[in-house]
């Protein structure tokens, strides 16, 4: 399996996902289309082998449409029966209430996952 990269725009995320399980999506997800972003993503997370998953998410704004398919992200990686564990890293700027509710709301939303909150300021 070979590492899957996006690289960044001013509307769209970096997303370097690492077959050993180092998860990264960073930047702004605000893309025209939100399925030609995110889906080629969710093929290789389907695919994904291996049993521990440290993912971290620094995205410091998400559009409605981006949250939708970054929780399907989360659920495919869930239900992928190899990965054990997963781990999600949550970045966030204190200032910006909605970063970290969003988080929240992931984190409530799904069984598997366990989140650590990583404010900006202490990181």
């Amino acid at each position: 399996m070979e590492t899957f990269v996006i690289k960044g725009t001013l509307k769209t995320p970096a997303v370097i996902f690492n077959p050993d399980g180092n998860l990264i999506i960073k930047g702004k997800s605000i893309p025209e289309s939100v399925f030609s972003l995110y889906a080629p993503a969710i093929q290789w997370l389907e695919e994904l082998n291996t049993e521990h998953v440290i993912f971290n998410v620094d995205l410091e704004y998400i559009n409605s449409a981006s949250k939708v398919m970054l929780l399907e992200l989360f659920r495919v990686l869930e239900a992928n029966s190899q990965v054990k564990t997963i781990r999600v890293n949550w970045h966030f700027d204190a200032d910006d209430e909605d970063s970290y509710d969003t988080g929240k709301i992931f984190e409530e939303s799904l069984t598997r996952s366990r989140f650590t909150y990583v404010d900006y300021v202490t990181s």
